[in-house]
């Protein structure tokens, strides 16, 4: 095992939150990989947002979590311009801790007007961001409002938040 997966299994075992973004198949098998890394990134960028200072890595199976992780899972249905020009985000979420039963947290969905953000490729990526922002905002405030994110432990550091890919090196303004 080299340093790098050595530092990623490290990260893994000392988060408390592992987040897993399943993708419906597709013939473009990266395209899957970037819309799965896209998407938890703006995951961990609005959690931070709203306060949320726990240790969190991005996995890509569905592995059981240790019995003091959480695993937060979100099934992304649609990421897309729909029939009208509009951005849609929809995706259901599930939460588990440990051995327990997942807990389905339900369907959320959000709708951005295209011609909001302005015109050009910027403008369409500002639509995708704030479509999938406001849904995952929905999805935390169900998930404190219903007490159950992990919270993190009192020996950590939790002011020094860490980036959801071990492998990358850390952002900063997180």
């Amino acid at each position: 095992m080299d340093q790098s997966a050595a530092a990623q299994a490290a990260a893994v075992k000392t988060a408390q939150l592992v987040i897993a973004i399943q993708i419906p198949p597709t013939w473009r098998p990266f395209l899957a990989d970037d819309l799965s890394e896209a998407f938890s990134e703006r995951v961990e960028t609005v959690f931070r947002s709203r306060g949320y200072t726990g240790k969190m890595i991005e996995q890509d199976d569905l592995s059981l979590p240790a019995a003091t992780q959480s695993l937060l899972t979100i099934f992304l249905d649609e990421w897309k311009v729909d029939h009208i020009g509009n951005v849609v985000c929809t995706f259901r979420a599930t939460i588990q801790t440990g051995s327990e039963p997942p807990h389905g947290l339900g369907y959320f969905r959000s709708t951005e007007l295209r011609m909001m953000h302005g015109i050009g490729r910027w403008g369409l990526a500002d639509s995708f961001g704030s479509a999938a922002d406001d849904a995952i905002h929905d999805l935390y405030r169900k998930l404190a409002d219903a007490h159950l994110l992990p919270d993190p432990p009192a020996s950590s550091p939790s002011a020094s938040p860490t980036t959801l890919h071990p492998h990358r090196p850390a952002q900063s303004g997180l």
